[in-house]
């Protein structure tokens, strides 16, 4: 056997051992498999609220409205306070006032004689009578709605004061019998004096020639034509 025969099959013999250890080196170097680890328990899913109903028609969902709780109740209204003690009062001091006048008229009649009546006369043809209101002083002597002077003169007080200046206060309202959205009021003030041992007529004129009524509603003109007078007449009284 020639030499380049042995040297060919010692390589041959060389590869055969090579081929023989790559094939038993994975058993060598097999690492045995991890234990199966235990299972975990599964997590349970969050719970989720039912999905809402659909509506009628199959379209969007139907919303459910949770009734509110009712609002407080609105807090009682203070009580009304109470002026059953100021009207007491007030009535009491109007009848000291009554009383007082009264003393003082019987003391002027008994003293001084010094009597006054007032008259109210009326000369009004297309205007009625509503509200006539007299007061002497400041006091009221004679309110009402003017069916006394329906006979377009009435006497409207009579009583005694002091002698003196005092006054005498005249409201009216009257209002046009064609037409009564055309209306008036009117007041006025008077003074007069009154002497010892004198009797004093005061006689009120109220005149009215007013075409408001009559004249504005068809484009003419009109006017509230008023006036009044006042006569004051002194009667000496015998001793």
């Amino acid at each position: 056997m020639t030499s380049q025969t042995i040297r060919v099959c010692s390589l041959l013999a060389c590869l055969g051992s090579v081929s023989l250890v790559a094939a038993e080196e994975p058993a060598k170097s097999a690492v045995p498999a991890p234990a199966a680890t235990q299972a975990k328990p599964p997590v349970p899913a969050p719970a989720t609220k039912p999905a809402p109903a659909a509506g009628p028609s199959g379209g969007a969902p139907l919303t459910v409205i949770e009734p509110r709780a009712e609002s407080a109740a609105p807090k009682a209204a203070a009580p009304a306070p109470d002026v059953s003690a100021l009207s007491a009062e007030l009535s009491a001091v109007l009848d000291e006032l009554i009383q007082a006048r009264t003393r003082a008229s019987v003391l002027a009649k008994s003293l001084f004689r010094t009597r006054i009546d007032i008259n109210v006369l009326r000369r009004a043809d297309d205007q009625q009578l509503l509200h006539v209101k007299l007061s002497l002083d400041g006091v009221p002597v004679h309110d009402s709605d003017g069916a006394a002077l329906l006979s377009e003169e009435a006497h409207l007080f009579t009583g005694y004061v002091a002698p003196g200046v005092h006054e005498i206060s005249v409201e009216v309202s009257e209002q046009a019998k064609e037409n009564a959205t055309y209306r008036y009021t009117r007041a006025e003030r008077f003074r007069i004096e009154t002497k010892k041992n004198t009797s004093t007529q005061v006689d009120v004129l109220l005149r009215d020639d007013s075409d408001m009524a009559e004249e504005l509603p068809g484009g003419d003109d009109g006017k509230y034509d008023v006036s009044t007078r006042v006569r004051v007449t002194p009667v000496k009284v015998d001793d």
